[in-house]
């Protein structure tokens, strides 16, 4: 029995990081799908709830707070204000410890927070706490 036959596997989950940086977006991409997950990146929150209405239903959404044009609190607020969206987990990306914009984003629904600059491995905990409550 080859151990790598997809029919018995479950689908690899599938993390949408929204970033607007680029090494942020390259370097979790990486990290990510080399310990077996699928990765969507969006360069802002619009982008990313873009992916979301196209059905792109992640494991896990990961957000930055700072982005420009939309940035993850108000990304955030539209994914918990809709319907399809609300048992979504949510982990934000933060470059403040933590503060009023922490407890803002917990308020509204966030999971986890990331303080940058976080280890890969912090990361990587973060993502398997949260997506394997998703793994059937």
């Amino acid at each position: 029995e080859p151990i790598d036959s997809p029919t018995n596997e479950p689908e690899r989950p599938l993390v949408l990081l929204a970033d607007d940086s680029m090494s942020v977006r390259r370097l979790a991409q990486h990290l990510l799908q080399s310990n077996g997950y699928r990765v969507a990146t969006a360069a802002d929150g619009l982008e990313a709830l873009q992916l979301l209405e196209e059905g792109q239903i992640p494991a896990l959404l990961i957000a930055d707070v700072e982005m420009p044009d939309m940035d993850g609190i108000e990304l955030l607020r539209r994914v918990r204000s809709d319907q399809r969206f609300q048992q979504l987990p949510v982990l934000m990306l933060t470059a403040h410890t933590a503060g009023p914009i922490s407890q803002k984003a917990i308020a509204l629904g966030a999971q986890a927070f990331l303080t940058k600059p976080y280890s890969p491995n912090e990361l990587l905990a973060q993502v398997r706490r949260y997506t394997s409550l998703n793994l059937h």
